[in-house]
């Protein structure tokens, strides 16, 4: 059958409520009323281009595909559309789809792509963003840190964004004198955890590094890709 986002009732009795927000950011709420109630906000906002009612359309019901056997674990999505070249700039038209998915306690989940056309952009970046929920939720079940499958851990983690939470609105007096060339200071929250899952974490988020406390020697530390292959950890010297 085909899914319509509007009216829309799945069998997990997934609803969508809509709330305008301008022609270039509208906000869904995707209720689950399962055993456990979440709300999903699905973020769409656009750049160099408008966001139609077509294009918006095909973005819930696309992603509210990709999410809807881990929706009782999801914050929240935020989806980025631009556009670049042809008529919109210089070189060849590129049309590019972002999407950071919040995830209330397995971290922050990214993927993009570009493509020349908007529609295909879409597809893909929900295919790969399926592809690494169902990765995420197998080493969750694994771990016995999936709700409903083993134990849990009994910790949420990440109700507030992920491990590597971004507190930006700080007080002045809490920021010191930065050299002219940083342009930004970022606080972090760091969660304990072992160097397969600091990797497993930078690769969901698609960064080259990620900054972690090591579980066991309660040190902070480093995992970052190699140019050539694999992945390096920076680990401190003791003094």
């Amino acid at each position: 059958s085909v899914l319509t986002p509007r009216g829309w009732a799945a069998p997990n009795a997934v609803r969508l409520s809509i709330a305008s927000r301008g022609t270039a950011r509208r906000a869904y709420s995707v209720a689950a009323t399962a055993a456990s109630t979440t709300s999903v906000r699905i973020i769409i906002q656009g750049r160099n281009l408008e966001v139609t009612p077509a294009i918006r359309d095909y973005c819930e019901d696309k992603i509210t595909k990709a999410i809807s056997h881990f929706e009782g674990n999801i914050k929240e999505v935020d989806v980025k559309l631009s556009v670049r070249g042809g008529d919109a700039g210089t070189g060849a038209r590129a049309q590019r789809t972002e999407l950071t998915l919040y995830t209330l306690r397995h971290g922050v989940v990214r993927a993009e792509d570009v493509e020349d056309n908007l529609y295909a952009s879409v597809d893909l970046v929900c295919d790969k963003l399926k592809r690494k929920l169902r990765k995420l939720k197998e080493k969750a079940v694994d771990r016995g840190t999936w709700p409903g499958a083993g134990a849990k851990s009994g910790t949420h983690l990440y109700e507030v964004l992920s491990s590597q939470e971004v507190v930006d609105d700080l007080e002045l007096d809490r920021v010191a004198a930065l050299p002219k060339e940083v342009v930004r200071a970022k606080y972090v929250q760091l969660e304990p955890m072992s160097v397969d899952d600091a990797t497993e974490r930078m690769e969901s988020i698609g960064h080259d590094f990620y900054v972690f406390r090591e579980l066991k020697s309660n040190t902070i530390q480093v995992v970052y890709k190699r140019k050539e292959h694999g992945f390096g950890v920076l680990i401190p010297r003791d003094q």
